[in-house]
């Protein structure tokens, strides 16, 4: 199934040119390999990950996710996935991982997921002053559980 007034063709191709850089085999821009990533990291929610040697709680985290029209216009930029593509199938996996990693630690020490403000993938470079916040905020949560 394509969205709405994509054809079958336009698909594949957004297909084949998102696989060749994000499936676990290809080479990746940003040197990552990620040839052994189902077996490092086979679930978003485990295992959970241990805070510091003097507490049974896990660690602060805060897990972001971006704006689905940013993100969208950005796939299109730049490898011309068509707008819908994301919404229907690249946005709901995003949803669901994010969901997961918030559970790599207890419950009243993760925030989120939260929707980054005019953010698709690269939050850090979209909103800086928004990712300047979150760190704040961990920071203080740190500090006042010392």
């Amino acid at each position: 199934m394509t969205p709405p007034g994509t054809s079958l063709e336009v698909y594949e191709a957004a297909y084949t040119k998102m696989t060749s850089i994000f499936a676990p085999t290809s080479k990746n821009g940003e040197g990552f390999d990620r040839r052994d990533i189902k077996i490092i990291l086979p679930n978003p929610s485990e295992p959970k990950l241990k805070g510091s040697k003097t507490s049974d709680k896990g660690p602060w985290i805060t897990v972001v996710g971006h704006e689905l029209e940013q993100f969208s216009k950005e796939e299109w930029a730049m490898l011309k996935v068509p707008l819908g593509m994301a919404a229907m199938y690249t946005q709901p996996m995003w949803e669901k991982y994010n969901e997961d990693l918030c559970k790599l630690t207890d419950q009243d020490r993760a925030k989120g997921p939260i929707i980054a403000p005019r953010c698709g993938h690269f939050v850090h470079k979209d909103n800086p002053p928004f990712v300047a916040e979150q760190l704040e905020d961990l920071i203080m949560k740190v500090e006042s559980s010392k």
